[in-house]
């Protein structure tokens, strides 16, 4: 009863092996950008606009009552949810920014407070 049962051994090295095997018979891949290779500042229209709240034009009438109703509907409803999610987005930002400014603060206090040690521990 008291004996310990073994954890199965994993041989990464063959799963990776296979792994790669897989790779090259698949031929060659896009590799993934980093995240520094995305550019954050660019938006474009298709990544926030909701299609039925920007109807298109043209088409049956009745259809376009029927989106441009839907649409005034969903833009009461998404507007104001988007207008504090973005108020939430930029005090995250500013305070955020406020933090990385503390601790800048703080590393070049550390640092002086080590240079004083090493000041202080030479004129012993």
């Amino acid at each position: 009863m008291s004996e310990k049962m073994e954890k199965p051994q994993v041989d990464i090295e063959a799963i990776m092996e296979e792994i790669r095997e897989e790779v090259r018979k698949k031929g060659p891949y896009e590799p993934i950008p980093g995240l520094d290779d995305i550019p954050t500042s660019v938006l474009r229209k298709t990544d926030w606009t909701v299609s039925c709240a920007y109807p298109a034009e043209g088409g049956n009438p009745l259809k376009r009552l029927y989106t441009k109703l839907v649409s005034k509907a969903v833009r009461c409803a998404l507007f104001p949810l988007t207008n504090r999610l973005t108020q939430i987005h930029e005090e995250m930002s500013l305070r955020m920014d406020e933090m990385t400014g503390m601790i800048e603060d703080q590393q070049k206090e550390i640092d002086d407070l080590y240079l004083r040690i090493e000041q202080l521990e030479k004129g012993k």
